[in-house]
């Protein structure tokens, strides 16, 4: 049984974590073994997701069935087939991020880097590029923070580090070489964590701008209206529909609140990596020069 941290929580696991650092001491969240009943998984890869008691079921096809209940236990059956890579990936990834919603942060599809005592957050789709972007600006100078998601608590826009490391496609790893070890995610995609070692921050920092990424000819900052930054922010909430379907004006609410206090603009990435150095230059003048 390995206890390690990330997010601020000390995690208890049967199964090896890998991108997460060990810890000691009394666990936050306990994920054990259990006997559950699996729901038929959505199409597309995509988890079934149901509500159980005092909690929510998701559920992986041929993979595994988790039961996250308080923020605080996660129970879970795995396939036979399934690896110990695979199963880590959903607790460090989906999982995981259902507890920070449970533990009452608003958890955002972004990747964060930090310089100095500012830190800023890249929101977008999978395959925007967020952890790329990341990678390249943390291989010149920045310290990761988070990747893949962020939490945000009602209180100062202060963000609590994830874990030292980032999840890359080959091309990102290769631009971002730099930052080794690295292991396979597992044996169903091509992915591979990068360890960050030094290029992680360990401690918490304030967040001082996000940024919406989007498509585009020439890198660029551009601004958004407010009505665009709170809709932008409820697009990529982690689980928008099945974690706040069911109170939508809350989530407006929270959204609005983050709005109010944290500055939201698009960041156009081209999608080339030649293009990488000018994005970071204008991250460096928009956000992080004072």
């Amino acid at each position: 049984m390995g206890r390690y941290v990330a997010y601020g929580l000390r995690l208890e696991s049967p199964i090896p974590l890998p991108a997460l650092t060990p810890i000691t001491g009394a666990p936050d969240v306990v994920v054990r073994p259990a006997s559950l009943t699996c729901a038929p998984a959505a199409e597309g890869g995509r988890p079934a997701v149901e509500p159980c008691a005092e909690g929510l079921r998701l559920t992986w096809q041929g993979v595994a069935t988790f039961e996250i209940r308080d923020g605080r236990d996660v129970a879970f059956c795995r396939a036979p087939e399934a690896s110990d890579a695979r199963v880590a990936a959903l607790l460090v990834g989906p999982v995981l991020a259902v507890v920070l919603h449970q533990r009452g942060q608003l958890v955002l599809h972004a990747s964060a880097v930090s310089r100095s005592a500012a830190a800023v957050a890249f929101l977008g789709e999978a395959g925007a590029g967020k952890s790329t972007l990341a990678g390249f600006l943390c291989a010149r100078g920045f310290r990761v923070v988070a990747d893949d998601f962020i939490g945000l608590s009602e209180q100062a826009p202060v963000l609590t580090p994830a874990f030292p490391a980032l999840k890359l496609w080959p091309p990102a790893v290769t631009a971002v070489a730099r930052l080794a070890p690295r292991i396979p995610l597992h044996e169903a995609t091509d992915k591979a964590i990068v360890g960050m070692g030094a290029a992680f921050r360990p401690r918490s920092v304030r967040l001082r701008r996000l940024y919406v990424l989007a498509a585009g000819a020439a890198a660029a900052v551009e601004p958004m209206a407010a009505g665009e930054q709170v809709a932008a922010l409820m697009r990529h909430s982690y689980g928008a529909g099945a974690l706040h379907g069911h109170r939508p004006g809350a989530h407006f609410s929270r959204c609005a609140d983050v709005v109010r206090q944290i500055p939201v603009s698009r960041l156009v990435v081209p999608r080339t990596m030649d293009a990488l150095p000018d994005v970071a230059r204008l991250v460096l003048d928009d956000a992080l020069a004072a």
